[in-house]
């Protein structure tokens, strides 16, 4: 991924380079114009962020596109996106891929390498429409590891984010499964009962269905 930045970067100033050169010679045969030289460098400079934010948001589609894997196939969708964003060193790209990769251990199985990945991160820094997805799966990988008090305390110290998710098309699903699992750990059996049925007959997604069942054998004891 950061041999592909670097290329089209490359590409990019050598452009710039040229332009500069071109302008060098034109301004050496005219008098000196300080307004045409301001005005390349603020071309330089917003050509050099728009080359960044068309790259960035081509790097999006293509992780978009891993995600029909996400829940038929978690390791391919786990190596596409290694392949995409491994070695990168942009916070934001960093911590899409821990997120990301976080929710393909969920559908592994594998919650310690999910808690691992997101503990890696500064939740602090993590952006807004990141923040349900990173606390929602923190949540989940703690009920799955028995650390019922950590995975409340998550819930109750951001409950503003997932009561956003209630009706979220697609962490919906995840919510309903947390509010079980919630319910469940605090002793409140027959809270847990009913959320349970009720998401059984809102979400039917396989994923959500998947947790639901994990979570019939929790409520059966």
């Amino acid at each position: 991924m950061r041999k592909k930045q670097n290329r089209v970067r490359a590409v990019y100033w050598v452009i710039i380079a040229l332009g500069s050169l071109l302008l060098g010679l034109y301004m050496a045969k005219t008098e000196w114009n300080t307004s045409v030289l301001a005005l390349w460098l603020v071309v330089i400079f917003l050509g050099s962020l728009a080359v960044d934010m068309l790259w960035y948001r081509n790097l999006g589609k293509k992780v978009n596109a891993l995600l029909p894997l996400l829940h038929t196939d978690p390791d391919r969708y786990i190596a596409g996106l290694e392949d995409l964003l491994g070695g990168a060193r942009s916070l934001g790209v960093q911590q899409t891929r821990c997120i990301n990769l976080s929710a393909a251990y969920c559908e592994k199985g594998d919650y310690e390498k999910a808690v691992n990945l997101l503990t890696s991160l500064d939740p602090r820094r993590i952006p807004a429409v990141n923040q349900r997805a990173y606390w929602a799966n923190l949540a989940l990988s703690r009920f799955h590891l028995d650390q019922n008090e950590l995975a409340r305390a998550v819930i109750e110290d951001h409950s503003d984010l997932f009561a956003q998710m209630k009706d979220h098309p697609g962490l919906g699903g995840l919510a309903a499964v947390l509010s079980v699992y919630y319910a469940l750990s605090k002793g409140e059996v027959q809270l847990a009962w009913e959320r349970y049925y009720a998401a059984r007959e809102t979400w039917t997604d396989t994923t959500t269905q998947k947790e639901l069942d994990k979570l019939e054998e929790k409520l059966r004891g």
